[in-house]
């Protein structure tokens, strides 16, 4: 096989394994939205139980530990990186964003007045590199 012909059938295999991953992400979030009583905000607080309107890598493997499920810093700060802001910590806008399946009218809201946040909370942002590291 040529050298084109073997990247051309990694990146094949490589798309196919983030469709195949996809799905199965997919699959679970249904699940997880279809359990009786299943709130976004509630599921929130479990892990920002101090109120700070964002989840760090800390508060997330703090919340799984409990559930005696243990991730790697790498993992978690990944979680983290790939619903919010490559340099701030998970709000309440990129969670939901997390959870909600792909198509959910919830999941299609972009600001924080259409996702009508319940009162009290609002969406984190951090002024200067220091206090995204702080959190970090």
């Amino acid at each position: 096989m040529s050298e084109s012909n073997m990247g051309q059938f990694r990146l094949a295999r490589t798309l196919q394994q983030l469709a195949q991953g996809e799905r199965q992400i997919e699959v679970v979030r249904q699940m997880l939205v279809e359990e009786p009583g299943y709130d976004s905000y509630k599921l929130f607080k479990l892990l920002d139980p101090e109120s700070n309107g964002y989840i760090d890598r800390i508060a997330l493997k703090t919340f799984l530990r409990k559930h005696n499920i243990y991730i790697n810093d790498e993992d978690a700060y990944a979680l983290i990186r790939r619903y919010s802001s490559s340099t701030q910590p998970m709000n309440y806008a990129a969670f939901v964003q997390c959870l909600e399946p792909i198509g959910s009218p919830v999941r299609n809201k972009k600001s924080k007045s259409v996702l009508s946040l319940p009162s009290g909370i609002e969406i984190k942002q951090f002024t200067s590199a220091e206090e995204r590291l702080m959190v970090y």
